[in-house]
């Protein structure tokens, strides 16, 4: 925990609880295979790579899922206010007439 918070979380009140999360944490990634633990220290393996390309590309598709659902609802919008204008419920003054 000293490599992530510097040596000054020992005297956070939580420290026992967040170092025990930590470990935790850390044991279920050696139990998946994505760490190795040699004498106490951790090691990546390919897995753990593997894992962290699989959710960075899941992420990148979830943004450009959300931008296009964004974009999907102003053009719903603007298509609700043009149909409005069509059906005459609104009246806009004419820019083009085209009947002369």
């Amino acid at each position: 925990m000293t490599k992530l918070y510097s040596i000054r979380w020992v005297v956070h009140p939580s420290a026992p609880e967040q170092e025990k999360r930590l470990e935790l944490h850390l044991e279920s990634l050696v139990s998946s295979g994505e760490l190795d633990k040699i004498n106490r220290e951790y090691v990546v393996t390919g897995k753990a790579i593997q894992t962290i390309e699989k959710y960075e590309e899941e992420e990148r598709k979830h943004i450009e899922a959300v931008k296009l659902q964004k974009k999907m609802f102003w053009l719903t919008i603007f298509l609700a206010i043009l149909a409005v204008v069509q059906a005459g419920i609104v009246k806009l003054p004419t820019i083009l007439d085209f009947t002369k």
